[in-house]
């Protein structure tokens, strides 16, 4: 066999194995079975650096920290790693047990000895693979691809294109079109994940969209360095900047205001418009619309729109400017339209635990730390979590844990199939799909109640909510808690989600002389945002909870890895992508 030499690289993993080989030109090598318990000092030997086959009955297989797969296969490899016909859209059963998994399957890898920071307990299939570049995280995902390193990022990037409804293809070594004036060409650090995006995603466009569109690049969160500048611009290479997304006219009476944040011209960062031209010339005729995101490693914005962070400032950290602007944003709107607002005597009521709930919750406490704070979630976890953040300030109470039925669809779908049957009588199995959209339609009804009679025990408890945040998108909330009447006189709801289809009677908000708010990014909050954070980066440190990297950026959108990829740093809901 040769010698074996070890290297050491930075991972965390526990692997169940009941046998491992190595086959080699030199023949198979068997590796001794043991579990390996999470280290971030784990050796393995260097051999398995060439592209091999690796077999193993492991119930985990991770090949970050490994190195990246490879497609590559020989021989009877080649026929146990072929793809489908068709890329299974179920979801993967989960094995209970460690033998048997991947007794019979051939894995091929190509290993390096780079270090990497990414560990993760997913289940990877070795028989199940996707078409070349393409990715559906709808189905059951390979291994994370091998991205080679870009010797040029002046001129050279890889892009994860969305393509349709959670399916992603990868680009690689695209080559980019020449610096316009007035931009920077900015190589990507870290990128914060949005919600935003996976709802984009979901759908394969955005949800003020008619049309599904070509290429979506999505990510507006992102922080990185110039590494090139377009005519007229004075920023030095290797300044680390974080990009505010947005940009408008700057001409309008809005803008001049101060308002550009509702520039009836503004474009954001990954939010595709099939009206305005795209940024970049050097787009096909085909595709002239507005598709750049920061799902790429390197991206071209104007100067005008990039932050210097201060020096000694956490780069990772500046990638919550984005979303901090945001809920700074929203605690502006709330208190300019709730009178008589007094945080010694208020209360505040949040409804939701995502990111944006807990980025607004620390942002009240921030500006009136003895304003006393309600939180509503589903899940024990993170009603416990936002408690402990909130260091007794913050109360939690549960919602109803169940999920609304999309009946409307659901409707619209029977009576599409009742058309396209046509005078040959009724399609078969309606009888079955009426009962279950009557069923659902229950459901929901008893839900709303439940949901009412939630917000009307905590209005009960806490008398004097000056103002509600409702920031879980959906409808139905807004509805129950509008009924509820949950605030104070002269009160205020605000609606900080993208919400697209809004139903709450406006008698319910009359009868108390309630105000709403709505919240549309930021404006003027960017600079606000970026001191706050270097000044409290502890504080600010405790939203995030896991750093993703941006090879694994479809694992994301996987139902079953979506909560489980990545290297937990601690228990907040905010992802960041790491490049």
């Amino acid at each position: 066999m040769g010698r074996t030499d070890w290297i050491k690289t930075s991972w965390s993993a526990t692997w169940e194995m009941s046998s491992c080989s190595l086959a080699t030109a030199g023949g198979v090598m068997a590796l001794e079975p043991k579990p390996l318990q999470s280290s971030a000092d784990t050796f393995l030997p260097s051999d398995i650096r060439v592209p091999g086959v690796f077999t193993t009955t492991a119930r985990r297989i991770f090949p970050w920290g490994l190195g990246a797969p490879s497609r590559r296969t020989a021989g009877a490899a080649a026929d146990a790693t072929r793809l489908p016909e068709k890329t299974p859209t179920h979801k993967p059963r989960r094995e209970t047990s460690a033998p048997g998994l991947l007794s019979n399957a051939h894995i091929v890898f190509q290993f390096r000895s780079t270090e990497h920071l990414m560990p993760t307990n997913l289940v990877v299939r070795s028989d199940i693979s996707a078409p070349e570049d393409i990715w559906d995280a709808r189905g059951i995902l390979p291994p994370s691809p091998y991205l080679p390193e870009i010797e040029d990022p002046t001129r050279f990037r890889h892009c994860w294109y969305l393509i349709g409804p959670d399916c992603f293809r990868l680009e690689k070594n695209q080559e980019m079109g020449p610096l316009l004036p007035g931009m920077v060409r900015i190589r990507m650090l870290y990128n914060g994940h949005c919600e935003s995006d996976r709802n984009v995603a979901r759908g394969g466009k955005h949800p003020g969209q008619k049309k599904m569109l070509k290429n979506i690049l999505l990510g507006h969160e992102p922080v990185g360095e110039v590494v090139a500048v377009g005519p007229g611009v004075e920023i030095e290479l290797g300044t680390i900047v974080a990009i505010e997304p947005g940009l408008s006219c700057g001409e309008c009476k809005r803008c001049k205001m101060g308002n550009y944040h509702t520039c009836r011209k503004v474009r954001y960062l990954a939010t595709p418009d099939e009206k305005l031209p795209n940024l970049r010339p050097d787009v096909k005729e085909e595709e002239n619309f507005w598709t750049e995101g920061s799902y790429a490693t390197t991206m071209d914005w104007p100067a005008a729109q990039c932050h210097v962070i201060e020096n000694g400032s956490n780069p990772m950290l500046a990638a919550l400017a984005e979303s901090v602007a945001a809920c700074r944003q929203a605690r502006y709107n709330m208190y300019q339209q709730t009178p008589q607002f007094h945080s010694e005597e208020d209360s505040v009521l949040i409804i939701g635990a995502g990111q944006v709930a807990i980025g607004i919750m620390l942002q009240l406490l921030r500006k009136w730390p003895n304003l006393r704070i309600i939180l509503m979630a589903r899940k024990e976890s993170d009603r416990k979590f936002t408690e402990e953040l909130g260091g007794g300030r913050v109360s939690t109470a549960a919602l109803p844990n169940s999920e609304w039925m999309d009946t409307k669809g659901m409707r619209a779908a029977i009576e599409k199939s009742v058309r396209e049957h046509g005078k040959g009588g009724l399609p078969t199995g309606l009888a079955q799909r009426y009962d279950e959209l009557f069923a659902a339609e229950a459901a929901n009804s008893e839900l709303l109640k439940n949901l009412q009679a939630s917000f009307e025990s905590t209005a009960k408890s806490h008398p004097s909510i000056a103002a509600v945040f409702e920031t879980t998108g959906q409808s139905h909330v807004m509805r129950a808690v509008t009924q509820a009447r949950v605030v104070r006189s002269r009160g205020s709801y605000g609606w900080v989600s993208c919400l697209y289809e809004v139903s709450y009677n406006e008698a319910d908000l009359r009868r108390d002389d309630a105000n709403t708010f709505r919240l549309r990014r930021s404006a003027n909050q960017f600079p606000k945002a970026l001191r706050d954070i270097h000044g409290h980066e502890p504080y600010y440190r405790k939203i995030v909870g896991r750093v993703v990297r941006f090879a694994d950026i479809p694992y994301l959108y996987n139902q079953e890895s979506s909560h489980e990829i990545g290297h937990r740093i601690g228990d907040g809901p905010k992802v960041i992508i790491k490049y």
